[in-house]
């Protein structure tokens, strides 16, 4: 997955217009969030049918070791590979002519992790992978163990409320960002995404359900701002800026293991989720100190009146 974003991204860059890229971006994690929505439904949906042995859990009979229904998803993501790899291979595909600028060589794309901005949009992606696997991770454990609700279904639906409001704040991203800078709605955004946070953690059940919903929300877009600002920041090799960027999402996979260790040391999950504002401050800052030289297309609310035009 991370191979195709490498190459995806300086495509829509390309193709949709740097100036653009941004709210072309945004318009992708739309899609992903709807997938997200759906994907812990999806899986309550199998377990449920399975441990009843309903027909379709006579169908993963044999496949599916007893108490491990959950293995029933990775049957699903097969069927799923394969038929996007079908697709790809008959859908024709225009062919993309790589600029004189994309064509790097080895030494110059490693040169590349030398630049002190590059390096900076990388942490900045770290920092929004572990950000948001942190939170969609902890969020069934941490209803459960607060709140007592049961993790594989009410569980799962807290979940899917997140990705469903990430999803909602992708689409109202995509407007705001007609209007509004990319750098002022990133620290927006994020500003309301550690108020979500903290509410989350230090409120009744309802309150958490609703603090991790609007996390979702409000983590939307800083993904799609932090890789257009990162590409828009340079000038060359947005091909290798991207996969140094995309690099970034084994902050994904440390995430667990530092929030795993604080609990314990702390002897408390909420404790050890207040560490998750680290990420987030660094992502409110790189609305501060970031630099882009194509700034994302905006337009005005109220056009001014050229001279001498007269109301009638």
């Amino acid at each position: 997955m991370a191979l195709l974003q490498v190459a995806i991204n300086p495509l829509l860059r390309v193709s949709g217009g740097s100036q653009y890229f941004a709210m072309y971006s945004v318009l992708a994690q739309l899609i992903f969030g709807v997938a997200a929505t759906l994907s812990p439904l999806v899986y309550s949906f199998f377990v449920e049918r399975i441990q009843k042995g309903s027909e379709l859990g006579l169908i993963f009979k044999g496949l599916v070791p007893n108490g491990m229904e959950w293995l029933s998803m990775y049957w699903l993501f097969s069927v799923l590979c394969f038929g996007m790899t079908l697709y790809v291979a008959v859908t024709p595909l225009v062919k993309v002519t790589r600029c004189e600028n994309e064509l790097l060589t080895v030494k110059q794309s490693l040169a590349l992790l030398k630049k002190p901005k590059v390096l900076r949009f990388f942490f900045a992606i770290v920092a929004y992978v572990a950000l948001e696997q942190g939170i969609a991770n902890s969020i069934s454990l941490f209803l459960h163990s607060y709140h007592q609700v049961d993790v594989q279904t009410q569980g799962a639906f807290a979940v899917s409320q997140f990705w469903m409001l990430l999803t909602l704040g992708c689409f109202i991203g995509l407007l705001l960002l007609r209007f509004i800078d990319a750098q002022k709605l990133l620290m927006g955004f994020s500003a309301g995404a550690g108020i979500s946070l903290v509410a989350a953690l230090f409120s009744d059940q309802v309150g958490a359900i609703f603090g991790f919903a609007t996390m979702g929300f409000f983590l939307s877009i800083m993904w799609s701002v932090l890789v257009s600002l990162g590409l828009n920041s340079v000038r060359v090799g947005h091909g290798a800026v991207t996969g140094i960027l995309c690099t970034g999402i084994v902050g994904g996979a440390m995430i667990s293991p530092i929030l795993g260790v604080a609990s314990e040391v702390l002897n408390s999950q909420r404790s050890a989720m207040l560490l998750l504002l680290i990420p987030l401050a660094y992502i409110f800052s790189v609305g501060v100190w970031a630099r882009p030289l194509v700034k994302n297309h905006t337009a005005k609310l109220f056009k001014k009146k050229t001279q001498g035009q007269q109301l009638l």
